[in-house]
C-alpha cells in the first residue's frame, strides 16, 4: 500500500467520521429547521465526496452488506 492509497482510505475515515456525527446532530434536531437544512446539504457534500474517493469494488461491498445487490 502506497502512501497516496493509505491518503485516501484515512480521508474516507474522516468522512464517515464526519457523516456519522451529522447524522447523529440531525437526528437530535426538532424538524427540518434552517440548521437542520444546512447540516443536510453538508451531510450530502461529504457522502457525495467519500463516493468520489472509493473504488467501485468497495461501494459494491457495502452496497452487499446493505443489501442493496
Amino acid at each position: 500500500m502506497n502512501t497516496s492509497e493509505i491518503q485516501r482510505k484515512a480521508r474516507i475515515g474522516y468522512l464517515n467520521l464526519r457523516i456519522v456525527i451529522l447524522r447523529f446532530a440531525m437526528s437530535c434536531e426538532e424538524g427540518p429547521s434552517e440548521h437542520w437544512k444546512a447540516m443536510a446539504r453538508r451531510q450530502g457534500r461529504f457522502i457525495q465526496e467519500r463516493n468520489h474517493l472509493m473504488t467501485p469494488a468497495e461501494i459494491r461491498k457495502i452496497e452487499k452488506r446493505r443489501g442493496l445487490l
